[in-house]
């Protein structure tokens, strides 16, 4: 199985890492690529995923670099423009366990490139990417539906008690906020503190009624 390795490559990994974790880097649109290396290497898109393929297929590109340019957002000839549809679902933002499984398998490739298998830096980096997808799971599963107090209360527990969402609160602390809940509950699922969970599971419905 090939082996993605920008540690050994003319490009700074460090330094490419920080770009993919702030966004730059994660997406394939809105750059220039050199076809050469495309075909040189047959960088191609792996068609057995759905999700998170076109991070995979960048960073497939980049280790075949030996330098990368990046653009000032505020020289307009460079600017482009991104038009989002509010009235229909994307294959974005719908996750499915299936397509969550899918994701976690193209966000552990890419954190195969960084750092070896099952090293604390390959595991934190992966809980990093994943974070936010595994939040919109669980906002498309649970939280587009009404709730009973006790229903919020069980599932804010079970997230406290997760090891998955407390290694993703550790790597990537905002994704959280993917979560439509009220601010006390984050920071009470934070805390680990069941009767501070409880309360502001109060507070929610509590706040709730006062708007309507």
């Amino acid at each position: 199985e090939k082996h993605f390795d920008l540690r050994s490559g003319e490009i700074d990994g460090e330094k490419t890492l920080t770009l993919l974790k702030n966004g730059t880097l994660r997406f394939p649109f809105a750059k220039r690529y050199n076809r050469s290396i495309i075909a040189e290497h047959r960088v191609q898109f792996d068609v057995s995923l759905n999700h998170s393929e076109d991070t995979l297929f960048l960073v497939d590109y980049l280790r075949h670099c030996k330098s990368i340019e990046l653009l000032s957002p505020s020289q307009k000839e460079y600017q482009y423009c991104y038009v989002r549809y509010t009235s229909r679902k994307t294959l974005s933002n719908y996750i499915s366990l299936e397509r969550l499984s899918m994701t976690c398998m193209a966000r552990q490739k890419i954190a195969d490139c960084f750092y070896e298998r099952h090293s604390r830096q390959n595991e934190d980096l992966f809980y990093h990417l994943a974070g936010y997808s595994y939040m919109c799971y669980i906002w498309s599963c649970f939280y587009q539906k009404k709730r009973s107090l006790l229903q919020e209360y069980g599932l804010a527990c079970a997230l406290m008690q997760s090891n998955d969402v407390d290694r993703i609160i550790q790597n990537a602390p905002d994704v959280i906020g993917v979560l439509p809940i009220h601010p006390r509950l984050k920071v009470a699922i934070i805390s680990k503190q069941k009767r501070k969970i409880f309360l502001a599971c109060v507070w929610e419905k509590l706040s709730g009624i006062i708007r309507r």
